[in-house]
């Protein structure tokens, strides 16, 4: 019965939407995906159940739906093979947004903050991948639920399913100086997303980072 009220409420919203909704099958001048990228010239190709298939600008790209903006989304969810899983104005309800920062303490300077750093949250099941192979071997991930780059402060928001054990990963290095040396440090977050007390507060430093055990080859987005 919520399920039906649901659809039937969607419905009715997606009718006032109508008039502001795109038509995906002409080219989409310009479209700022969740983690902030922006995409020029966009002509969706193949609406697939759990991402979309499209060419831009830069290339082809596969884009799942609920990195698009709610007026595309809108429009590709009613395209969606079986039926849409999304309508204007539930996101809230269906999501979680994960807020931090990526940034480690140093001694006498205060906080290294890693701006520019790539954030990813993946289903929970492929924190196991590091299990499946010996140090120094590829880790192979799917694509990602969501991804975000770090502003300047390495501040991050991603959005994922609100029902969807997650962890988030992160590598962010930086060059320091030894006497008349240097050498680069690396560190790696694989947190699983229980062990933030609040998702508001999802800071990866110094004392949840990992010394990098493997490369990381991920299914990227793009």
């Amino acid at each position: 019965m919520k399920r039906a009220i649901a659809w039937l409420i969607g419905g009715l919203m997606l009718v006032s939407f109508a008039g502001a909704q795109v038509d995906l099958s002409k080219p989409v001048p310009r479209i700022r995906l969740a983690d902030g990228r922006i995409l020029q010239d966009v002509k969706f190709v193949t609406f697939k159940p759990l991402d979309v298939l499209i060419r831009h600008r830069a290339g082809p790209m596969a884009i799942r739906y609920e990195a698009l903006p709610d007026d595309i989304r809108a429009a590709a969810e009613q395209q969606r093979p079986g039926g849409p899983k999304w309508f204007p104005g539930e996101g809230a309800e269906n999501s979680i947004s994960i807020e931090g920062q990526v940034f480690v303490q140093t001694r006498g300077e205060g906080a290294y903050k890693f701006g520019e750093a790539k954030v990813y949250a993946f289903a929970a099941e492929h924190l196991k991948a590091w299990d499946r192979v010996s140090r120094g071997q590829v880790v192979q991930l799917p694509k990602p639920l969501a991804v975000a780059t770090t502003d300047g402060d390495g501040k991050f928001r991603l959005t994922v399913p609100k029902d969807t054990p997650y962890f988030i990963f992160c590598q962010a290095s930086r060059l320091i100086a030894a006497g008349a040396q240097s050498f680069t440090e690396v560190n790696e977050w694989r947190v699983p997303g229980e062990q933030f007390k609040n998702p508001k507060e999802a800071f990866l430093t110094g004392k949840n980072a990992e010394a990098q055990a493997s490369k990381v080859a991920i299914e990227e987005q793009t």
